[in-house]
Formats: C-alpha cells, sequence, structure tokens
C-alpha cells in the first residue's frame, strides 16, 4: 500500500549529503526508478519509507505526510453554543418579508426598538420588491435626513440611507446601509 511521503523533504535530506538520485539509490537500498517516484510523485510503500529513513538516519514517520484532522468539539456546551449562535445567524441573515407586499428585506444585523414601533436593519441591507406590489419612493427634504428615502407600499413605510436602486429580475432591489421599517407590525418576522 503506497503513502503519501514528503517528496520535498526527501529531496532536500538528500541534496543536504550532496547525493545524486543513483547515491540515495544505494544507500537506501531501493532502486533508482523507485526513487525517482519518490521524489517526483510523493508516493512510498512502508517499506521504502523505511528504507529511505534507514539511508537519512531518521524516523520513518517524519518522511510521511500527515493530514492535520480537523478538531472536534469536546463537550455539549460547546455544540449547543454553536448551535445557537448558528441558529441566531441564520434569522439575522435570512430575510424578513411584509404579509401583504411580499417585500424582502435582508441584512446582518436587525433592531426592534424598545416600544417595538420600528424595526432598524443595518449591514448589507437588501429590499426586494416585486413587480406586482405598488410602491413610491420620494426624497422629503423637509421631513428626511440628507441620503435618505422613503419608500411605501400599502401596509409599510420603509427609511432607506445611502440607498441604491436597481432593476433585477420580476421587480425593482434596494441596496442600503440602514432601512428603518415604520410599522413593523406587518413585518412576518
Amino acid at each position: 500500500m503506497d503513502m503519501k511521503i514528503n517528496s520535498t523533504l526527501i529531496v532536500t535530506l538528500r541534496k543536504e549529503r550532496g547525493w545524486s538520485q543513483q547515491q540515495l539509490s544505494v544507500a537506501s537500498g531501493v532502486s533508482i526508478r523507485t526513487v525517482q517516484r519518490v521524489e517526483n510523485e510523493g508516493n512510498a510503500s512502508i517499506e521504502t519509507m523505511k528504507s529511505l529513513a534507514g539511508a537519512f538516519d531518521t524516523d520513518f514517520r517524519s518522511l510521511q505526510i500527515r493530514h492535520i484532522k480537523p478538531k472536534r468539539f469536546k463537550s455539549n456546551a460547546s455544540k449547543y453554543f454553536f448551535l445557537i449562535v448558528s441558529l441566531i445567524s441564520t434569522l439575522v441573515i435570512t430575510s424578513a418579508t411584509t404579509a401583504a407586499t411580499s417585500v424582502q428585506v435582508r441584512s446582518e444585523s436587525v433592531v426592534v426598538s424598545s416600544d417595538q414601533r420600528t424595526t432598524t436593519f443595518s449591514g448589507g441591507v437588501v429590499l426586494t420588491i416585486p413587480e406586482e406590489t405598488a410602491f413610491e419612493i420620494t426624497v422629503d427634504k423637509a421631513h428626511l435626513a440628507v441620503g435618505q428615502m422613503l419608500i411605501r407600499t400599502e401596509q409599510t413605510t420603509f427609511i432607506a440611507t445611502d440607498a441604491k436602486i436597481e432593476r433585477v429580475n420580476r421587480g425593482i432591489q434596494i441596496s442600503a446601509a440602514q432601512v428603518s421599517v415604520n410599522n413593523p407590525d406587518a413585518l412576518g418576522t
């Protein structure tokens, strides 16, 4: 059975000693073709590895390429912590959809105000409005801060900050730094 051998290490050890492949073949007792195969392909039988290790006066395991196994969680607490963090991340990153209009909001974080009247989405916010949904976009300088726009559907009012609007397949997509929803009771989150 062939094993993976560190061919770079074999070449380095051979050159450190000033040996040619033929000299390594003689010193180890393996054929020149085997030495070439080991150096070129990195494959060797256990017997070849032991013979080469003997020639280099080292342990044969030091010539073998070791595959690093991923660490496994050792306690149930770690497993549960990972599961909870994964679920929270999924909930935060997945989309919220308004019940009546099918408007989708995706973001990295969601914060609901203490009075639960405003929900703020931030971090990579994408608001998707399907083409069958009626909406209106305005920039009311008297009531909005610079860089904000108001997006109204029949059920929901959004305020987007630093937004970019583009037409996408079957609708409009608004990318923004932040989106606030003024009547979050319409959200099906």
